[in-house]
């Protein structure tokens, strides 16, 4: 699990990092006009093959809700907790172990 979680962070920092860098695909997938479905549609295709099914369902939400916009700060939001756990965790075990 802990790998896929890794796995999960990483395609969603790498999509987020495109988004920030595509102006066309930030415009399309935050365009109110344009059918939450038809936004969701377009990650879908995107991604199909490229990243694992929680990615996508992760992306598909936050652009189906409006949040496209916000989904780079949201992601390295997540990427920060994560990484700030595994820390902790970390420190936890090597404190279990007798370490110093």
């Amino acid at each position: 699990a802990e790998g896929n979680l890794a796995d999960v962070e990483d395609e969603l920092y790498r999509f987020a990092r495109a988004l920030e860098g595509n102006d066309e695909l930030r415009s399309t997938l935050s365009d109110p006009h344009i059918p939450a479905a038809r936004r969701q549609q377009v990650v879908e295709d995107l991604l199909d093959g490229k990243a694992s099914g929680p990615t996508v369902g992760v992306v598909s939400m936050i652009v189906g809700a409006g949040r496209a916009n916000d989904l780079p700060k949201m992601v390295d939001e997540l990427v920060q907790r994560a990484a700030s756990e595994r820390g902790m965790r970390l420190g936890s075990e090597h404190l279990q172990l007798g370490g110093p």
